[in-house]
């Protein structure tokens, strides 16, 4: 799971961050010490799991959860117990009370795994996504999607027929594709693994269209593939 840190505290960033090193489950992609941060790499970043302390200046961690739309699972951490019952009402995956000790860790990383398998199968029993063009829904089968494009606030999915503009942050179309079958190789793109055809340094080549593979990105991709 790609996750994050919000937390102005720089002691208990350090000591979460340490913990999701050592659980070898997650993926850390951002220590932000602000809500204002957070909503920046959420907007960017297709992220899973977010670890959220309550009590910040400026904007506290359930008042940018009013704030958001679509949130990925949440992680509260404070230090106070007096939140436990607000927090709920957010459907929290859990709620860790400062300091956070690694038994706790662990066990609420338990719950967010079985979480996140159950929304990973959801997606994947699924060959398709449905996609809003105009005042039209069209149905897209994934073994056509080539790869998608970001353009500024908008989408571009290409497909073995056509090309189609969606209205969609990045990070919400990379959640909805199964992983299996795609990832994510540059800020502004998502390919199909079934349609990549070869890699050259840092480019992707799909049916002869060069795409940028970021120096970021790269590692996850080579994971992906079946390289002997």
């Amino acid at each position: 799971m790609n996750c994050i840190i919000v937390d102005d505290d720089l002691a208990s960033r350090l000591l979460i961050q340490k913990l999701i090193e050592r659980s070898g489950e997650l993926s850390l992609v951002k220590s932000c010490v602000s809500a204002f941060e957070a909503i920046d790499v959420l907007k960017s970043e297709a992220i899973d799991l977010m670890f959220l302390d309550i009590q910040m200046p400026e904007m506290t961690g359930l008042e940018l959860l009013d704030s958001l739309s679509e949130t990925p699972q949440i992680i509260l951490i404070t230090g106070k117990a007096d939140f436990a019952v607000d927090a709920f009402k957010y459907d929290v995956t859990d709620y860790l009370v400062k300091p956070v000790s690694p038994a706790r860790f662990l066990q609420a990383i338990q719950k967010a795994n079985k979480r996140f398998e159950q929304q990973t199968h959801e997606i994947k029993s699924l060959d398709y996504l449905f996609i809003k063009d105009g005042t039209i829904i069209k149905k897209v089968p994934y073994d056509t999607i080539l790869y998608v494009e970001a353009l500024a606030d908008y989408m571009m999915i290409y497909t073995t027929k056509s090309k189609h503009m969606v209205l969609s942050p990045m990070h919400a179309i990379e959640k909805k594709l199964p992983p299996e079958k795609f990832v994510r190789v540059h800020r502004s793109y998502i390919i199909s693994l079934d349609w990549l055809e070869k890699i050259e340094d840092n480019t992707a080549i799909i049916l002869d269209k060069f795409i940028p593979v970021g120096n970021t990105f790269k590692s996850r991709l080579m994971k992906r593939i079946n390289l002997i």
